[in-house]
């Protein structure tokens, strides 16, 4: 009897083994070279969620959060909490967003997260989480500051000609365009633009790379995704509780901005518009 007792407790073990091996590959991915890769953190039945104390509580770190939730900082989102998925898949989101993943502030676990399906094309800047559509990217692609689509970091063939394949700092890997030893158009130059991307472009005006900034004011590169092969470099005062900002400027984001009102987005200046990232900001002069 005992011997038949242990038997079929060896076949049910035999049983769950599989089983077992499918949770941990759904969890926890491992790269080709055998490296620890990001943790899926799964949707939670609402019983689930309530019966977990730091549910929807603000955090700092992953550490903050019971381990079934991971927590999710996106500034621009105004998203600072412990949370579970709200997705696995497209059509488990309202019409106009997409079940995007997102990594938590371990950079270790990817919460899935219906988002706004955005406008922008594969290579254009965008936001993750973005608070209107012109700042997000189009269903089915990942915003690394670019948009791009899903690859894999051992195989250079799943991002098309132009790209590479980049180790998301948001979230899985995405391709992110680069002009390293591909000709630009004539007039163009193969100008970096972070994360190892870079983009054929031509800055506009004058250069402070080059020539520095004066004391207390930062060289900013910027973008519109109006006019993509050109950048134009302007030196912005740096704001605090120190130092503030003259007549005429408001601080944003530890910056000096020049606000503006959207009837009048002309009032900028060349290359400028008046807009805002997010529906609670004030307008301000930005690329445009």
């Amino acid at each position: 009897m005992l011997r038949r007792m242990l038997l079929v407790a060896s076949a049910c073990v035999f049983l769950l083994l599989p089983l077992v091996w499918l949770v941990s590959v759904a969890m926890l991915r491992t790269d080709a070279r055998g490296r620890q890769s990001e943790k899926f953190i799964p949707m939670l039945s609402p019983e689930v969620r309530q019966s977990l104390l730091t549910y929807q509580r603000d955090c700092r770190t992953d550490a903050d959060c019971d381990p079934q939730l991971g927590c999710l900082i996106k500034g621009s989102s105004q998203l600072h909490m412990c949370l579970d998925s709200t997705c696995e898949t497209d059509e488990q989101c309202d019409e106009g967003f997409s079940c995007v993943p997102v990594k938590t502030d371990s950079g270790k676990a990817v919460v899935r997260i219906c988002s706004l399906t955005g406008v922008r094309k594969e290579g254009e800047r965008c936001r993750v989480l973005p608070a209107v559509r012109e700042d997000g990217c189009e269903r089915g692609l990942l915003c690394q500051r670019r948009c791009g689509r899903p690859c894999r970091l051992d195989d250079s063939s799943t991002c098309p000609a132009g790209f590479f394949c980049s180790e998301g700092r948001e979230g899985p890997p995405s391709c992110l365009p680069t002009c390293e030893g591909r000709p630009c158009p004539e007039g163009l130059q193969c100008l970096p633009r972070g994360r190892g991307a870079s983009i054929c472009a031509r800055v506009v005006g004058d250069d402070c790379r080059k020539n520095p900034c004066p004391d207390r004011h930062a060289c900013r590169v910027l973008e519109s995704p109006q006019r993509p092969s050109e950048l134009r470099t302007e030196c912005r005062r740096i704001c605090d509780n120190d130092f503030s900002c003259p007549d005429g400027y408001v601080c944003h984001e530890y910056e000096c901005r020049k606000p503006c009102e959207p009837q009048a987005p002309d009032a900028c200046g060349p290359g400028l518009t008046c807009g805002r990232h997010h529906p609670l900001d004030s307008w301000y002069c930005i690329a445009g």
